[in-house]
């Protein structure tokens, strides 16, 4: 702890030849910022609004299906993605979505009791949920066992 603070102190140094009135200044001056951040309501670098601004909206969690969201920095491009990019998205969102954990676990507890995969190692049945879990899942959503709108619309395979 000391020594991240003189380091700190050290960095504030500007001046070689008055290195103590340069670290002085350089501290007075961080000491000054924070009292006007915090007290006087001036923008500084402190109080300074991120990036992603807007994460505090609650409209945003309507929009996104995770929490990871931001604003996009540069120039915005439009990719038309191929097949093999589609279904890699679309398995990405079922392996990651909250929505889908219990049928997740359910699905993965189906490959377990299975005799045929009960002599299958625990990597095989993976590959295995990997490679099928999209089908059984649009198979159990659309045979109504499930009326959520949500889990429905995410079972969707992109046809055209």
């Amino acid at each position: 702890m000391v020594f991240r603070f003189l380091s700190k102190l050290k960095s504030y140094c500007r001046n070689k030849r008055y290195p103590e009135g340069s670290i002085a200044e350089g501290y007075l001056a961080e000491e000054c910022m924070t009292f006007c951040s915090r007290y006087l309501d001036v923008e500084t670098r402190l109080n300074r609004p991120s990036r992603n601004a807007g994460l505090n909206d609650p409209n945003l969690d309507k929009t996104y299906l995770f929490q990871s969201y931001g604003e996009p920095i540069g120039k915005v491009e439009i990719v038309e993605l191929d097949d093999r990019s589609w279904i890699q998205a679309h398995r990405y969102v079922l392996f990651h979505h909250d929505a889908l954990e219990q049928l997740r676990n359910e699905y993965k507890q189906i490959l377990r009791s299975h005799p045929r995969s009960r002599r299958l190692q625990h990597r095989e049945i993976n590959r295995l949920f990997a490679e099928s879990f999209h089908e059984w899942l649009s198979q159990t959503v659309w045979s109504g066992n499930i009326v959520n709108d949500e889990v429905k619309w995410l079972s969707k395979v992109r046809i055209e």
